[in-house]
């Protein structure tokens, strides 16, 4: 992954879409990603949907 990330190509394609390209450590991703479900999750149900 971070071979790709490296490249001056991908890095600026994901420019272009607003991506910042990096990396963390586990643990720190880890917390992304759990913040990310909690927002998801926020969403779901103020929207009164389920997910199965």
């Amino acid at each position: 992954m971070q071979t790709v990330l490296a490249k001056p190509e991908v890095q600026q394609r994901l420019e272009r879409v607003g991506v910042e390209a990096g990396t963390l450590p586990s643990a720190q991703f880890q917390k992304l990603l759990d913040a990310d479900f909690v927002s998801a999750g926020q969403i779901v149900k103020a929207a009164g949907t389920q997910l199965d």
